[in-house]
């Protein structure tokens, strides 16, 4: 929502700034990883543990995703800080895919957060991937990226959901 913030204001400080914080959650996936790998050796070897073990290897299914969406949140991140210093426009409509995804994003996270995989929120991401196939191709790299960006964070978002890369993509085929 930063990133949104930063390109309704047009403060280029605030997408400097946007980006700073991207690159750091980034980092945090190292220690996602870590924990990931030390969830699955606890269940694996603990005979208390055992019966979590499919959860937890489902939980650890979702390092890689997630490590995308960060990933692609970063590159969007770096593009946005771009547009502003650049003055380049980004289109409205770009910007309410940005919210939808951002809302999405969120629900995921509250599932996580709360132990569960975010499967209910496939059909919401699936609408929203649908919704961004209206939206014109502007004469911009910037907000070409950025839409680019967000249905990067679609995909990602989509296998959060349980649903396999491949089945994903084809979900959102490459816009021509």
């Amino acid at each position: 929502s930063e990133i949104r913030t930063s390109l309704t204001t047009r403060e280029a400080e605030a997408g400097d700034r946007v980006l700073a914080r991207a690159r750091a959650i980034s980092d945090k996936m190292v220690e996602v990883d870590s924990a990931t790998d030390e969830g699955l050796a606890m269940v694996r070897f603990s005979p208390f543990m055992r019966k979590e073990r499919t959860h937890m290897q489902d939980l650890s299914a979702l390092a890689e995703p997630l490590d995308r969406l960060t990933r692609n949140v970063r590159v969007m991140a770096r593009r946005a800080a771009v547009a502003l210093w650049a003055e380049e426009e980004v289109p409205s409509g770009y910007l309410t895919l940005m919210d939808q995804v951002i809302d999405a994003v969120g629900e995921c996270s509250s599932e996580l957060a709360a132990g569960r995989l975010p499967d209910k929120t496939r059909d919401r991401v699936l609408a929203i991937g649908e919704t961004q196939e209206n939206l014109e191709l502007v004469n911009s790299v910037s907000a070409v990226v950025i839409l680019a960006q967000l249905r990067s964070i679609l995909v990602d978002l989509l296998e959060i959901s349980g649903m396999p890369y491949a089945e994903a993509r084809a979900h959102l085929p490459d816009r021509r």
